[in-house]
């Protein structure tokens, strides 16, 4: 997946907002142990200020890198925009993983009452059926 990033990043023609690949180049960064990476990025995008207008996927990485780092009140504040705009744009993967993500902050930090509350919320979104079906 990354090379196909850095592919997309240059060829990418200069009007466009290169904002649109950041969930995938953090949670790619993630997905290969570089959470240094994507928690520089993660950073970069808490500074301009905009995670309340981007698209959830944002919110819900930058959230996510904020979690592999172990900085829980980051995650929080990032992970509580992506509930909020993946609920009001019905974007049910962002706010799956945001859930996921706030369960293990919680989790982490100890507090098993808010890590059990992430759950539960989670569990309506999840499939009706069982995975032997």
């Amino acid at each position: 997946a990354q090379a196909w990033l850095d592919t997309f990043l240059s060829v990418a023609p200069e009007w466009l907002d290169l904002m649109v690949a950041t969930p995938l180049r953090i949670n790619v960064a993630i997905g290969c142990g570089d959470v240094a990476t994507a928690l520089e990025m993660a950073r970069e995008v808490t500074a301009t200020g905009e995670l309340p207008v981007r698209p959830a996927e944002l919110s819900t990485a930058v959230g996510a890198a904020y979690t592999w780092a172990g900085l829980a009140p980051e995650a929080r504040d990032a992970l509580a925009v992506a509930v909020a705009r993946s609920t009001v744009e019905q974007r049910f993967t962002a706010h799956t993983m945001s859930l996921v993500s706030m369960a293990i902050v919680e989790l982490e930090e100890g507090n098993l009452a808010a890590a059990h509350a992430a759950a539960t919320e989670m569990a309506p979104s999840a499939p009706a059926s069982s995975p032997a079906e």
